[in-house]
């Protein structure tokens, strides 16, 4: 079994309190690569009707 490290990307929606309305993955990968399309980042902060969007750190899982 080998050690593979995967990347996420994800961004927290907030609302105008700044109250965390979900968490969304935009993107997983590699350790090398997890693109993260601003088209896909937009659609989902306008579907949960967010007013801010934070990306705190990126999730790095053994």
């Amino acid at each position: 079994m080998a050690l593979e490290f995967i990347e996420e990307f994800k961004i927290l929606l907030l609302n105008n309190a700044s109250r965390v309305l979900g968490i969304f993955e935009v993107s997983k990968g590699g350790i090398s690569d997890a693109s993260a399309d601003i088209r896909i980042v937009f659609a989902a902060a306008l579907k949960a009707n967010a007013t801010g969007i934070k990306n705190p750190f990126l999730f790095v899982y053994l």
